[in-house]
Parts: C-alpha cells; sequence; structure tokens
C-alpha cells in the first residue's frame, strides 16, 4: 500500500510536467498544419488564376507575417512593432515586482534580489520603447528659430 502512494504521489508531478509540455507542442504542430493547408490552398488558386488567365487573387495576410507567433489581431489592431515592446516591458516589469514581492512576504529578503532581472528586462524594454517613440517622432517646425 505504501508503495502505491509513493506511485501516486509520483504521477501528480509527471502529469502536469507532460501536460504542460503537451500543450504548446500542440500548438506549434495545430499552427503549422493550418499554415501549411493555407499556403497548398493559395497556390492552388494561383495556378488555376494563371491558367485560366484571370488577374492573380491577393495573398492572404496570414502568410506575410513573420513571426509565426504574432497574433493575427496585431496586424488589425494597430499595433507596431514599438508597440509591442510596450506591452512586453509592463509585463515583465510587473512579473518582477510580483516576484520581490512573494519573495519578500516569505521573509527572504536576501533572495528578493533574483526579481531586479525580470524588472530591469522590463524596465530596459520601457527605455527601448520610448527612445523608438522618440526617434519615428519628426522634429516640429519653428522650434522658435526664425
Amino acid at each position: 500500500m505504501d508503495d502505491l502512494r509513493h506511485l501516486l504521489g509520483l504521477l501528480i508531478p509527471i502529469t502536469a510536467i507532460v501536460g504542460g509540455l503537451s500543450i504548446p507542442i500542440l500548438y506549434i504542430l495545430t499552427h503549422h498544419k493550418k499554415r501549411q493547408q493555407l499556403l497548398e490552398q493559395n497556390h492552388k488558386e494561383r495556378m488555376l488564376a494563371l491558367e485560366k488567365g484571370i488577374e492573380l487573387p491577393p495573398i492572404p495576410v496570414e502568410l506575410l507575417r513573420r513571426d509565426a507567433f504574432d497574433s493575427p489581431d496585431d496586424h488589425r489592431s494597430g499595433w507596431g512593432e514599438a508597440d509591442k515592446y510596450l506591452r512586453s516591458g509592463i509585463t515583465w516589469l510587473f512579473v518582477g515586482l510580483a516576484l520581490a514581492g512573494v519573495v519578500w512576504l516569505k521573509n527572504e529578503p536576501d533572495q528578493a534580489g533574483w526579481a531586479l532581472i525580470p524588472i530591469a528586462v522590463g524596465l530596459a524594454k520601457l527605455l527601448f520603447y520610448r527612445l523608438a517613440g522618440q526617434r519615428a517622432q519628426p522634429a516640429s517646425p519653428g522650434n522658435g528659430q526664425g
């Protein structure tokens, strides 16, 4: 009976690890399959249009995306490349702050320094967002000269 309890105790973390790793793998596989089907469908459609002498249909936006893990909503909602740094910077910053708070509340303030890593990453991304935004803004004409 003791052996059975020991095995059941090991079964919980094994199930959690296998389940936790299988979800991203399943997402990647289904995303790849969907993209492959889109490519095949688009190719067939374009070949038929060429054979019939019809104007070629436009290439779908889904096939032009650079990053396979981009959200399709990013392209429709107007989120730019620099805005992704804002979102990820805020996320990293708050993850670091939450980590520091949890470690501090567990009465291990000497270990709270590890939270500075995600905080620094978040601040660096927010700084990059700020600098990229300033660089993208054109200089205003007539800065009091003339």
